[in-house]
C-alpha cells in the first residue's frame, strides 16, 4: 500500500535513527533520575546500542553483591511527547497524498485515539508498570519459552526506562531459521497472542518486529516493549470472541451484529 520510497524511509526509522549528543542525553537523565543515578551502576555505556524514532538504548551493569546485572536504559528524545499531535497530522497528510485510504472513510475519531495512545507510549512510568504486570502474567502461565525482562524501578522515570538486558534477534531475522524452527516460533507467537486477548485481557498492541527478541539457541521469545499495552474489559472480549466464532462459521449476520455491538 505504501510507495517503495516511503517504505524505505520508514524502514530506516524502524531500525535506527541519529543518536542525541551526550550533553543532551545527560540533561534528560538528570531531569528524570536522581542526581546520583550513576552510583547505582557499575558501568554505563554513553554510546547507544540502538536508536529509533522516539528514543535510544544504552547498556549498563548494576552494582550488586552477585557481581552486577546487565541492564539497558531506554532514554526518550527531548520534545517527542510534545510533538505527537503535529506528527500525527503530518502523517495523515502523507496518507491522503498517497491515496491509501478508501473514499468515504471517516478517520477523524481514529486520529484522535491515535494521538492519545501515542502520548501514553511516551510515558515510561506507564510502560514500567505495564511491563511488570505482563511479566507476572507470563510467569504465571508457566511457559518456559516466553520471557519478559524485569524492570529496575530506581532507574526509571517518565522519559527513562531501565530493564534487564536480554539477547536475541528481531522477528524478521527469523526468516533464516529452519522451517521447523519457524513453525515453532509462529505457534509460540500465535499462542501468546490468544492468551493476551482471551485469557489475560491485557495485550501488547504494537506488532512492530523490533518489540520482540528471539533467542534461537534457547528457543525463548523475549517481549521487550510495553508502551502500547492495553487492558480490555471482559464484555468486549466476550463479544469479540462471538465475532471470531461467527467469522469461522461464515455467519454473516452474526459478524455484523457483533461488529455493531463492539462499535
Amino acid at each position: 500500500l505504501i510507495p517503495p520510497q516511503i517504505q524505505q524511509v520508514l524502514e530506516r526509522v524502524r531500525h535506527g535513527a541519529d543518536a542525541m549528543p551526550r550533553s543532551q542525553l545527560e540533561t534528560v537523565l538528570l531531569q528524570n533520575l536522581a542526581p546520583n543515578w550513576q552510583d547505582q551502576l557499575q558501568t554505563f555505556e554513553w554510546d547507544p546500542i540502538a536508536a529509533a524514532s522516539i528514543g535510544q538504548v544504552h547498556r549498563g551493569k548494576l552494582k550488586t553483591e552477585a557481581g552486577g546485572t546487565d541492564v539497558v536504559l531506554k532514554v526518550q528524545y527531548p520534545g517527542v511527547a510534545d510533538s505527537i499531535s503535529s506528527d500525527v497530522d503530518n502523517l495523515m497528510r502523507l496518507v491522503r497524498t498517497t491515496s491509501m485510504l478508501p473514499k468515504g472513510l471517516y478517520v477523524e475519531n481514529a486520529v484522535e485515539v491515535a494521538k492519545k495512545e501515542l502520548a501514553l507510549e511516551c510515558d515510561y512510568t506507564y510502560e514500567a508498570k505495564a511491563q511488570l504486570r505482563y511479566r507476572d502474567l507470563v510467569k504465571a502461565c508457566g511457559d518456559a519459552h516466553l520471557n519478559v525482562p524485569d524492570v529496575h524501578l530506581p532507574l526509571c522515570g517518565k522519559r527513562v526506562l531501565c530493564t534487564h538486558f536480554v539477547k536475541g534477534i528481531h522477528l524478521d531475522e527469523a526468516a533464516t531459521l529452519s522451517q521447523e524452527h519457524r513453525d515453532f516460533l509462529g505457534k509460540l507467537i500465535l499462542d501468546v497472542t490468544l492468551k493476551e486477548l482471551f485469557e489475560w485481557r491485557f495485550m501488547q498492541t504494537d506488532p512492530n518486529f523490533s518489540n520482540f527478541l528471539y533467542d534461537p539457541e534457547e528457543r525463548v521469545l523475549h517481549l521487550i516493549d510495553f508502551g502500547a499495552a492495553k487492558e480490555y474489559p471482559k464484555p468486549f472480549v466476550d463479544e469479540y470472541m462471538k465475532m471470531v466464532h461467527a467469522c469461522a462459521s461464515r455467519d454473516r449476520e452474526g459478524v455484523l451484529a457483533s461488529s455493531k455491538t463492539l462499535g
